[in-house]
């Protein structure tokens, strides 16, 4: 390009007719340090949430920043006003001027999941509000690679990366922009590989959390001391990270939160190092492919469940090739240069001690393929794909040839006996299934007629011998109570590598409340409870999430909603609302079990539920079951039935 001192008119008359084309130059001649776009689609059970966080945003007020909010409500859960406004329903834009919310456009009802919607506030909050730095925030429910936001409009809508990705590409080319400063996500599960990838030709830096947040979200009064000070995107991410901090400290929950910011410039690297370890891998898939399967098991995961269909299968990155590499040897320098990329790339992290091995991106990693989500497919990276596909392939023949040989599976019934600590339940696997096994669990339950209901899952072990499977049952069953009513609940425990013991309680809520065939709720999941119940219809799956100190104490209690589109958040029940808890059931002469509603007696979420534990009824006989997977998709059990009061 010619030095523009040799063409000052022609400069001029461009400056003039075609101002566009030097947009960030005029930008960046602001007085303005900072513009904090902040896109809030709230039109859910997050919207008290919201508006708390609005307040935090008010007394973020600076000279030096720019602070513009869309927000969608619809005053289904809060019909308060904020910030000098009285309550709406719908969308509206804000600026924060004056200590107050300075109201700018009325939008009236949208759709906060629709693209478009997105785009035209980010292209409307850069042209009327310019500046040297840019920040976005994406606030409300997320579920990782799979998308972000859910609205009471559309439940089963949702933003995937690939539409957020082009609607900040549109809007950043209509402003004349390359892109932001900082990009984040006050949402759970989206410090997640797959997303980063997606987003990063469009910010410097990424901020999320690997876990699900706590509802209150990050604290926003965090920002006003980078804007006074005139901080960079470095310091305005770690700002917010140690304000999440205290602010969780304060709420009693910074046991369980994460939070990541992450330098988008040294993506390639970890993307490179990423496909070194899926090749070495691959290379040696005969001797990985049970380690990858196990460790994706035993690490520490984000968006897990009992069920597995409603489980999000992410495991932290960095803990999942260090755990296959610290099996494999031969995998070791793969894993290592990736954990050293990992490492780079993750500038500043908080990790609470439920979360404590977390290393700050999670990433989709199945261990049976027929939990694999085929929308994978359309946002997986090329090489992490491949390592997906040839774990399962390479697992297949290795459990075929297994089978060739003789066979996978137990070679006997499974036979109990009294034990300390309550019965102990084995079974010996045929010769050489444990070197293609990737999990032994055992459940337990009792029979209704042509069905088991069971109750519980817990890890099961193999032994020394390389031949028995064995668990211990404690002879307890769990019940979630409340106001006198007790109810049978099923639950899985278990440990994760660099997090915590857990405990998981699944429960079907159904948000209208409806009774005998009223107006059914809009849900993620359909069918009648297990047993007799008044409510009727479609649900949405609600988890209780428990997690255990060194001492054995409670330290994290949550309780999780799962969106139709799969994204997670903190649950808020409306009024009028119903649970029922989840049993899998098994039924004789069908494959496979099912999870479903059961109990004549449903809870009010609104209100305290609780939970104990109770001993075995000694009338009731017990259903036990060792099970045994493979690295072909194979189930295998060993059953056992008996009173509490036998054994040997």
């Amino acid at each position: 390009m010619r030095p523009f001192r040799k063409r000052p008119l022609v400069l001029i008359a461009m400056l003039v007719f075609a101002p566009a084309l030097f947009a960030p130059a005029l930008f960046a001649a602001t007085d303005r340090d900072w513009t904090f776009l902040v896109y809030m689609a709230a039109n859910n059970d997050l919207e008290p949430d919201a508006l708390a966080n609005l307040d935090e945003l008010i007394r973020s007020e600076s000279p030096k920043a720019n602070i513009v909010v869309e927000i969608d409500r619809g005053m289904n859960y809060s019909q308060d006003g904020v910030g000098g406004v009285e309550a709406w329903s719908g969308a509206k834009r804000f600026a924060v001027e004056g200590g107050a919310l300075s109201e700018k456009a009325d939008l009236g009802d949208i759709d906060s999941t629709n693209p478009r919607e997105l785009e035209a506030f980010v292209q409307w909050g850069l042209k009327n509000y310019p500046s040297r730095h840019r920040a976005l925030i994406l606030w409300d429910h997320g579920g990782g690679w799979s998308g972000f936001a859910s609205s009471d409009v559309k439940p089963d809508g949702n933003l995937s990366p690939a539409s957020i990705r082009d609607a900040l590409s549109r809007a950043l080319k209509t402003s004349g922009l390359q892109g932001f400063d900082l990009l984040g996500f006050d949402a759970c599960l989206m410090a997640n590989y797959e997303a980063a990838l997606v987003f990063q030709p469009l910010s410097s830096y990424y901020l999320a959390s690997e876990e699900t947040e706590p509802g209150h979200g990050w604290d926003y009064r965090s920002l006003k001391a980078v804007f006074d000070g005139g901080g960079d995107a470095v310091a305005l991410g770690k700002a917010i990270i140690a304000g999440f901090r205290q602010k969780s400290a304060k709420a009693d929950d910074e046991s369980e939160i994460t939070l990541s910011l992450v330098d988008m410039a040294a993506l390639p690297a970890l993307t490179d190092a990423v496909s070194a370890f899926s090749d070495a891998a691959l290379g040696s898939i005969g001797k990985a492919a049970p380690l990858l399967g196990r460790s994706a098991n035993k690490v520490l995961r984000f968006g897990k469940s009992p069920e597995p269909d409603q489980d999000l299968h992410l495991v932290d990155l960095g803990a999942f090739a260090a755990k296959v590499a610290a099996d494999e040897p031969e995998l070791a320098p793969a894993s290592k240069n990736l954990r050293a990329a990992l490492d780079r790339a993750t500038l500043a992290e908080v990790a609470g001690s439920q979360n404590k091995g977390a290393t700050g991106l999670s990433a989709y990693f199945p261990d049976r393929k027929s939990s694999y989500d085929q929308g994978y497919d359309a946002i997986g990276p090329a090489s992490w794909k491949k390592l997906i596909t040839g774990y399962f392939d390479g697992g297949a023949s290795l459990a075929k040839a297994q089978a060739d040989a003789g066979g996978f599976g137990f070679s006997g019934a499974a036979v109990v006996e009294k034990a300390q600590g309550g019965w102990r339940v084995s079974a010996p696997l045929i010769e050489g299934s444990a070197d293609t096994a990737i999990e032994y669990d055992l459940t337990f339950g009792r029979r209704e007629g042509s069905k088991v209901i069971f109750m519980g899952s817990q890890p099961a072990d193999i032994g020394d011998d390389h031949v028995t499977v064995s668990g211990t049952w404690d002879g307890k069953r769990l019940v979630v109570t409340q106001n006198g009513v007790e109810a049978e609940a099923y639950f899985e425990t278990g440990t994760q590598e660099g997090g915590a013991d857990y405990l998981d309680i699944p429960f079907a809520y159904y948000a209208s409340g409806a009774q005998g065939g009223g107006a059914a709720p809009t849900s993620s999941a359909q069918g009648a409870p297990a047993t007799g119940s008044a409510l009727r219809g479609a649900y949405q799956y609600l988890l209780l999430e428990l997690s255990f100190d060194d001492k054995g104490n409670v330290s994290k209690e949550s309780w999780l909603l799962e969106a139709p589109n799969q994204t997670f958040g903190e649950f808020k029940p409306k009024k009028g609302s119903r649970v029922l808890p989840i049993v899998e059931v098994f039924e004789d002469g069908k494959d496979g079990s099912t999870f479903a509603p059961t109990t004549k007696a449903s809870l009010d979420p609104t209100r305290e539920i609780g939970w104990d534990w109770r001993d075995w009824k000694g009338s009731d006989k017990v259903f036990c079951q060792l099970e045994a997977y493979d690295t072909g998709d194979g189930f295998y059990t060993a059953e056992v039935e008996f009173g509490v009061g036998e054994g040997k």
